[in-house]
């Protein structure tokens, strides 16, 4: 029996986002191929587009098909999930105000592919975020120790 959950919590589909040459349908093909169990679509700044969610469940009802967003704070980017704001869509503010606004509608927030401009992380992580983005392509081998690192000061889990 395996153990476990395997997810993908950071995909870009090319539908909303210029930098995935990659649609949804091959991405969720792909998830089911490597045998995740689940995939979320957390496109920058714009959630990916309602109906082509259910469809995709309806064609991959085994794997678990969220909807989230990549929201930007500077070069800082967060991956937000729960009910869907389209406030998020277009945020303006600041980390604490972020924060503040998922937790208050229920939701999940993680800093996502951090270290990937240098060795500083720019946000003020003083409210921890729930969790830390561990692996992405943005993100080198190197960075891990420093990442592990960051979670255990701040708290949070690692993704």
């Amino acid at each position: 029996m395996r153990k476990g959950f395997k997810i993908d919590l950071h995909l870009h589909s090319r539908a909303e986002s210029p930098c995935s040459s990659h649609s949804a349908e091959s991405m969720a093909e792909a998830a089911v191929k490597w045998g995740l169990d689940a995939i979320a679509f957390t496109n920058h700044n714009r959630y990916a587009d309602g109906e082509r969610i259910k469809s995709l469940r309806r064609k991959f009802p085994k794997l678990k098909i969220y909807n989230g967003v990549e929201v930007s704070i500077g070069d800082e980017h967060f991956l937000c999930f729960g009910p869907c704001d389209p406030a998020l869509e277009n945020w303006l503010f600041g980390y604490e105000e972020l924060l503040q606004r998922v937790r208050s509608k229920g939701g999940f927030i993680a800093l996502a592919h951090p270290y990937r401009f240098g060795s500083g992380v720019p946000c003020s992580l003083e409210k921890p975020t729930h969790a830390i983005e561990v692996h992405s392509m943005n993100t080198g081998r190197d960075d891990e120790e420093a990442i592990r690192s960051l979670a255990e000061r701040t708290g949070a889990k690692l993704l």
